[in-house]
């Protein structure tokens, strides 16, 4: 499995992600018949990430037909890699989970130092455990976590990891607020939750509480908003 992962390495190298260098990826990998599994696998979430780049290319929004196709390639990667002790693997299990919040299964996935480490924080909210509320930006993390990110997920990993103590710079929460409607909303719902926490540190309340609204509804966050809504009226 070593030299497929060289064969991935050379298709991220290569900083082109098309149907023909996954299919040259595919052809160099077809002479370790034994790991025919893994690179199956590896192959379909590089055609999900494909798909999720030329909707969004193309101005079709997540929630359209056009967008969905992912999704489907994304579950097919989980479904074979979540197997495999390899960190490609990993990584890409961990950004699915992270994508889906199942923060539980992406927190445990610390060959990912950043998605694991953003996830503990939205699951620790979500819970009222201890949370680190400084910048997670500057969390080391691998290669692999980067390269193998859609650049959808990779916005929201980023601005998943600005702090929560109200000190985040001011273009950058703007940029998060007026990113919301475009998310789906298993991302919204991680988005409202950072714009809440972090209003609500800055002391705008009133921006605070509109974004926890969104979270009302939801049973991932239900516990939180009743915990919010203590805070706010202390």
């Amino acid at each position: 499995m070593l030299s497929v992962d060289e064969a991935l390495d050379r298709l991220i190298d290569g900083r082109e992600l098309s149907a023909r260098s996954i299919d040259d990826f595919i052809m160099r990998s077809k002479h370790y018949p034994t790991s025919a599994r893994y690179v199956a696998g590896l192959a379909n979430y590089l055609y999900g990430v494909m798909a999720r780049e030329r909707a969004a290319e193309s101005g079709n929004p997540d929630e359209t037909p056009a967008g969905d196709g992912y999704q489907a390639k994304y579950d097919q990667a989980v479904e074979i890699l979540r197997n495999f002790d390899r960190p490609p693997a990993e990584a890409i299990c961990g950004i699915v989970a992270f994508h889906y919040n199942q923060f539980k299964r992406a927190m445990t996935k610390t060959r990912s130092q950043r998605v694991a480490e953003a996830s503990l924080r939205l699951q620790s909210l979500l819970t009222g455990q201890p949370t680190a509320l400084g910048d997670l930006s500057l969390t080391p993390h691998s290669s692999l976590d980067r390269a193998l990110s859609d650049s959808v997920i990779e916005q929201v990993l980023q601005w998943s990891t600005i702090p929560l103590d109200g000190s985040a710079a001011p273009d950058v929460v703007s940029e998060l607020t007026s990113g919301i409607n475009t998310q789906r909303f298993n991302d919204s719902l991680k988005l409202h939750l950072v714009a809440a926490e972090h209003t609500f540190a800055a002391g705008d309340l009133v921006s605070a509480k509109r974004h926890a609204e969104n979270l009302r509804h939801s049973r991932l966050t239900e516990d939180w908003y009743a915990a919010f809504q203590t805070r706010v009226q202390l």
